[in-house]
């Protein structure tokens, strides 16, 4: 049976693209190994349950704490005197990789740990280099995945530089790359001059199993959704209380890891929004359906915000809410490609709150739509865009 080496930055609950990957191995009856972190947080639960889910894979869990301390410590260090030097271009690639991430050593050290592997495949920019090198050590292929515009994620110019200059070294030299949008494939291929036809995009479509058919209701209150795997200040959300508060016979509903200091301050002066405990992505997915319209708030705060495909408007979409988007680059494209399931919207109260007012009016219909809406992106889902990525691993591995 042919190996999968899959490694990451991140733990499982926190990369639902990795899951849906090694779930696609699995299925594709490739024997997994799996390098990736464990955090002590809010996600520990979701990813307990997640790695208990996958029985016959064999995970390396780094711990992402400050245990070992002197470890900890020493990579801490190293990650900033390399980002003081990055941008003067004197870094081997090692170095490089580890100023982008402290935990690029970590993957390394435990990359020594794996005995076998026939496709290496990497997620997140600090795991680029250590993709590498597992590949060469293996001497076998390797992909690696982009589901977000590293370069553009920070407001820090030295790590962005630094992060650039990494993915300019070592992202042609894979014998493929994914990525999680064609306006993230299109801005890399501009950064670096090149392209590759072993380049794709893989949209962030969910198994259609995690979906049902939508409920018609009928009931008074108007119901609006947004989730987040942290439900905190900077996410969009509060933008858009000030248009909330102007609209009658309204609820919000809110998924996710609530940080109380921003309920405190924020949420607590509504009494029309309704805080949910944070669950699982199938979970979220099925209660979707409760609901008639899902907000994809996302604020352009940062180059990678305006151009990321967000895992919430593909779920509203594959749910068959009708989307209410703030108007980034990545929500145009796609509600341009889907017109009838939703509109973008800017954050001027001017405006939007005629939409918005517009849109109530109209609920009737809205809700009459739900079921066709849910119909019409059957064909939208991860099992039919993940047969680009299982016909390249059987390129690679055959």
């Amino acid at each position: 049976m042919k190996e999968i080496l899959f490694i990451s930055t991140l733990n499982l609950a926190t990369n639902p693209r990795l899951v849906k990957e090694i779930d696609l191995a699995i299925k594709s009856n490739y024997s997994v190994t799996v390098v990736c972190f464990e955090f002590n947080n809010w996600s520990k639960i979701n990813n307990d349950d997640l790695i208990s889910r996958f029985k016959n894979v064999e995970f390396i869990l780094i711990p992402a704490g400050r245990r070992p301390f002197i470890t900890w410590l020493c990579n801490l260090l190293k990650e900033k005197y390399y980002r003081l030097f990055g941008r003067v271009n004197i870094l081997v690639t090692s170095q490089i990789s580890q100023s982008v991430s402290r935990r690029s050593n970590l993957l390394i050290n435990a990359i020594k740990k794996v005995h076998r592997a026939d496709l290496v495949i990497g997620h997140n920019p600090g795991a680029i280099y250590p993709t590498m090198f597992a590949a060469k050590k293996f001497n076998c292929p390797s992909g690696f995945d982009i589901e977000d515009y590293h370069p553009g994620e920070y407001n820090n110019r030295k790590l962005q530089h630094i992060t650039l200059l990494l993915i300019k070294k070592l992202l042609p030299k894979f014998n493929y790359v994914s990525f999680g949008s064609e306006l993230i494939k299109n801005k890399i291929e501009e950064d670096l001059i090149y392209k590759s036809k072993n380049w794709f995009s893989i949209l962030n479509y969910f198994p259609s199993n995690e979906f049902i058919e939508p409920i018609s209701t009928s009931e008074e209150k108007i119901k609006f959704v947004w989730f987040s795997q942290n439900i905190k200040k900077g996410r969009g959300i509060e933008e858009f209380l000030e248009l909330f508060q102007m609209l009658e016979n309204v609820e919000l509903h809110l998924y996710g890891h609530l940080d109380n200091h921003f309920f405190e301050n924020e949420l607590s002066k509504y009494k029309n929004i309704i805080v949910h405990q944070n669950i699982t992505q199938k979970q979220l997915h099925l209660e979707l359906s409760l609901y008639d319209i899902g907000l994809a708030l996302d604020i352009a705060n940062n180059e990678n915000r305006d151009l990321a495909i967000t895992n919430k408007i593909i779920a509203y979409l594959q749910s068959g809410l009708f989307v209410l988007a703030s108007n980034i680059s990545a929500h145009k494209y796609i509600i341009n490609h889907n017109q009838t399931h939703g509109v973008c919207f800017t954050y001027s109260i001017d405006d939007n709150i005629h939409l918005l007012k517009k849109i109530l009016s109209d609920i009737e219909t809205i809700r009459q739509n739900k079921i066709k809406r849910y119909n019409r992106f059957k064909d939208y889902c991860w099992e039919k865009e993940s047969v680009l990525l299982i016909n390249k691993w059987e390129a690679l591995l055959n």
